[in-house]
């Protein structure tokens, strides 16, 4: 694959995923409050249970679907190696979710009335979701294969599609389905069908572009399930340490000062992660390019420093926006009392920030084959995070960001230093022009002012001259964005 191709595709994905999260924001927090006040608050209780088996469903792929896109990736050249690693994947995805809804089928009256103690007369509803997302998410389990096959070729943008076609079809299936008649049992039923639009959506593309692709009981082999399982072993513990990260610390928080502090760090914690997802999409696209370059030093270096540039770029005058607007976000969003909320946020996010800054190199080392790598760096970051906590624990409620900050410090330190041990001689970051660009905010952060209307129009200031540095220094142009938005958007070659 030429690497024009795989640049435009980068783009194309990076900038179709902004548009995934941009719809994804606003349809979440339209469903949330109007399925609560159409279920009521127990139903909407049990509803929310249908998470555990989502949960379970994702941390059950024990890291095949990266495992194959690496394989298929670093075998894009062999038809016959890629039949056979995605024949064994599909087999595997198939028993793993055979398995799930089997279990859940037997034992779902058992979990809702023992383990979760729902009322005797929630039982049947309780059992009846979770045994509906079982089956309803089985679907999008088994399209995993077909979704690995489609972005193993760097059409991650096709992903993207898919998903914004269930955020649409499950908004309006649940919006008119509780219109018609308000029931846990016809929400749960109404998931099925956008679930089934994701399967049957990977499986034609996969089926119409990838027709080498032979399903042959021969090709059933445990070298190579041993193979994925290998590499998907690193990945699955990593998901697992990165899944444990948040509720580790709400424990830590809760035994150690109140749930005050668990509420400021639940609310700080959730904004962070939704407004550095738009940040955070176009870096989706960097482990399967990486897996498909990472023995090219060459196309690998023309992949990795616009990643970073993209992220310098960004990060920066975002976190920038929260140390000025948090108070001002919190108030519109929370209404007033909240001011701790408020000084904590702009903190969270900065952390996040710091975590994902190295987020290229990360994903480069991990699609390298060293996804062992990703397993000790995470588990590294957990134990850190306990340790620091109690270091940190005299300062309450600021503990928890603070324990984040240096965690995920510690994270991108890390992956600096392995980087360029395993990748000598691919750029990275230039630090004396990100010096220039973290100096130009801490000027402008260091001369607010207490009105609102000066505050925007100083932001608005700050980023016109952060992006002319960007150009001026080399590191981004913006307006070579706009552009190539503009030609995408309207399907002109560039």
């Amino acid at each position: 694959m030429k690497i024009i191709e795989i640049k435009n595709n980068i783009f194309k994905s990076s900038i179709i995923g902004i548009v995934r999260v941009v719809i994804a924001i606003p349809i979440y927090l339209i469903l949330t409050p109007f399925v609560l006040q159409k279920l009521g608050v127990e139903d909407f209780a049990i509803w929310s249970f249908s998470t555990i088996i989502i949960s379970l469903i994702v941390l059950s792929d024990f890291g095949f679907k990266n495992a194959l896109i690496y394989h298929l990736a670093k075998n894009i050249k062999s038809k016959r190696k890629q039949s056979f690693y995605f024949v064994n994947a599909t087999a595997i995805f198939s028993f793993i979710t055979f398995v799930i809804i089997t279990v859940t089928v037997l034992l779902s009256e058992y979990f809702a009335s023992s383990i979760l103690q729902v009322p005797a007369e929630s039982v049947d509803k309780t059992s009846f979701v979770l045994i509906t997302i079982a089956i309803s998410f089985g679907f999008r389990f088994i399209a995993t294969p077909y979704q690995a096959l489609i972005e193993s070729h760097q059409q991650i943008y096709y992903s993207h599609y898919t998903m914004i076609a269930w955020l649409i079809t499950n908004f309006i299936f649940t919006i008119l389905i509780l219109n018609i008649s308000a029931s846990i049992y016809n929400l749960a039923l109404a998931s099925l069908l956008p679930n089934i639009i994701v399967y049957l959506m990977y499986y034609i593309k996969a089926k119409k572009d990838y027709k080498y692709i032979k399903f042959r009981h021969q090709y059933l082999s445990k070298k190579y399930i041993f193979d994925m399982l290998k590499y998907g072993s690193g990945i699955h513990v990593a998901t697992i340490a990165i899944a444990m990260r948040e509720p580790i610390l709400k424990i830590l928080i809760a035994r150690n000062t109140d749930l005050v502090a668990v509420t400021i760090f639940e609310l700080s914690y959730r904004l962070s992660i939704q407004a550095i997802s738009i940040v955070k999409t176009p870096l989706q696209s960097v482990f399967s390019a990486s897996a498909l370059l990472s023995k090219d030093k060459d196309k690998l270096n023309e992949i990795i420093p616009p990643f970073c540039n993209y992220n310098i770029a960004f990060l920066i005058p975002s976190s920038v926006f929260f140390f000025i607007f948090s108070s001002q976000l919190i108030q519109l969003w929370l209404g007033t009392g909240h001011e701790n909320t408020a000084e904590i946020l702009p903190y969270m996010f900065l952390s996040l920030a710091i975590y994902y800054l190295t987020e290229p190199l990360y994903k480069t080392i991990e699609a390298s084959g060293k996804s062992i790598y990703s397993a000790i760096l995470q588990c590294i970051i957990i134990i850190s995070s306990f340790l620091l906590y109690e270091l940190t624990i005299q300062y309450k409620h600021y503990a928890a960001v603070y324990v984040l900050l240096a965690s995920f410090s510690l994270f991108s330190i890390i992956n600096i230093v392995v980087f360029n041990v395993l990748f000598k001689g691919i750029r990275t970051f230039d630090y004396l022009k990100m010096l220039f660009l973290f100096m130009l905010g801490y000027i402008f952060l260091v001369n607010l002012s207490e009105s609102t209307i000066i505050n925007i129009i100083t932001f608005t200031i700050y980023l016109l001259l952060h992006f002319y540095l960007c150009k001026y220094l080399g590191i981004f142009n913006i307006y070579h964005l706009a552009k190539r938005i503009y030609l995408l958007t309207f399907k002109k070659s560039h």
